[in-house]
């Protein structure tokens, strides 16, 4: 999965598969994450959102996830 770097103080990257609905998230502390059953519409919102940080809590405080 291709990584896009982001401006926050909290996300270093994202990337995003469309076909199994994976987002995955590189911290700055150098934690990746991969979060399932995120929509297209969902990563579109974390991208084009003022704060990546809040908006990306607020949409995977309810996801499954796990440690890459």
């Amino acid at each position: 999965m291709e990584m896009t770097p982001v401006i926050s103080s909290t996300v270093a990257a994202r990337g995003y598969d469309p076909e199994t609905e994976k987002l995955r998230i590189r911290f700055h502390t150098g934690n990746t994450y991969e979060y399932s059953n995120v929509t297209q519409e969902e990563y579109n919102s974390i991208s084009s959102a003022v704060s990546v940080g809040a908006k990306l809590k607020s949409i995977v405080e309810s996801k499954e996830y796990v440690k890459i």
